[in-house]
């Protein structure tokens, strides 16, 4: 996921955005299942139409400001309209089942360092979708509300994982 709060965000030509997916992922096609452009966010709910990367032979995924294999909206560029105000794009594994689940299971092993927070890969796998609605026109009907918003697409959500 690379998500941004800048509207303006427009990487120059030497710029990149990388995201280390681990060698266990090397030369791997990603595809895209959010992404944001000028008239808000896409979704892409299967493997055919949607915008496809790949890692390199490290695992990296990497997103500059040209569009990738001729596909629109593969670059990294903020806009503002009424879903986003910045920049937001989720990128899955090409023939990943829409039923898969990579989380990783908690550990069971007692922490005995005092410290409160621990960040392992069983937090680290787990999603949390929030609404902020800071950066975004205030709301001046009900049905506007994030909180309201965010109900009426729960099923989205649970589908998205």
């Amino acid at each position: 996921m690379l998500v941004g709060n800048d509207s303006s965000l427009k990487l120059n030509d030497s710029d990149t955005v990388t995201l280390e997916m681990g060698a266990a992922h090397k030369n791997q096609e990603y595809r895209a299942a959010l992404l944001t452009t000028s008239d808000g966010i896409v979704t892409y709910d299967a493997d055919n139409d949607a915008p496809t990367i790949w890692t390199d032979d490290r695992g990296a995924l990497t997103f500059s400001n040209k569009e990738i294999a001729d596909q629109d909206y593969t670059s990294v560029q903020g806009f503002a309209n009424s879903q986003v105000s910045g920049y937001l794009a989720v990128w899955v594994p090409v023939g990943a089942s829409d039923d898969q689940d990579a989380r990783t299971a908690a550990l069971t092993d007692a922490n005995l360092d005092d410290k409160v927070l621990h960040s392992n890969a069983a937090l680290d796998s787990n999603l949390i979708y929030e609404g902020f609605s800071n950066f975004q026109p205030k709301a001046t009907t009900n049905d506007e509300l994030t909180n309201v918003v965010i109900a009426k697409n729960a099923n989205l959500f649970e589908k998205w994982g």
